[in-house]
């Protein structure tokens, strides 16, 4: 769990993570970097795969039968902040595909291990719920019009549902 210092609990005292955020100028609004991380490690292309086919998954009602045969992958091998957060974004993309996959009348009432689980491990690590949450869909949708222009010239990005799949 994390604490507003950015130090994990179970560490040394004195000893802290760096923050996966930084601090803008106007407001003190918390933002993700423009270096938000946009690749997973090679480990974890089986979700990358899918998060980068979810839009054609979806409409062709392939999305759950491609998650139910995903390996079972454990999310011990993601470094840092940036991982664990990429790893939060594609997971809940694909958990939010899965679930509402065939519309209302067919949702999923059930998430396969090989989803819930690393899922469940990924977000327990960040401390956020195992949804997709405003950080996700909101905060890692922005980029800097001029990328060598003052920090307060941002542009929001296309809105994009998840549907859509991830940002390239």
């Amino acid at each position: 769990m994390r604490s507003g210092t950015g130090q994990r609990e179970g560490k040394a005292r004195g000893e802290q993570d760096p923050l996966p955020w930084e601090t803008s100028s106007f407001g003190g609004l918390a933002i993700l970097p423009p270096s938000f991380q946009k690749e997973l490690p090679p480990f974890y292309s089986p979700w990358m795969e899918i998060a980068h086919k979810l839009p054609y998954l979806t409409e062709s009602h392939q999305l759950r039968s491609h998650v139910n045969k995903m390996p079972l992958l454990s999310s011990q091998y993601l470094q840092g902040h940036r991982e664990l957060y990429l790893a939060h974004l594609v997971l809940s993309c694909i958990t939010m595909g899965y679930v509402w996959q065939e519309g209302e009348k067919g949702t999923a009432k059930i998430l396969p291990r090989n989803l819930a689980i690393p899922f469940g491990e990924i977000s327990q690590a960040l401390g956020l719920p195992p949804i997709l949450v405003h950080m996700d869909l909101v905060l890692a949708n922005w980029k800097k019009r001029n990328p060598y222009g003052v920090k307060t010239e941002w542009a929001r990005k296309e809105k994009r549902p998840f549907t859509q799949g991830m940002p390239a």
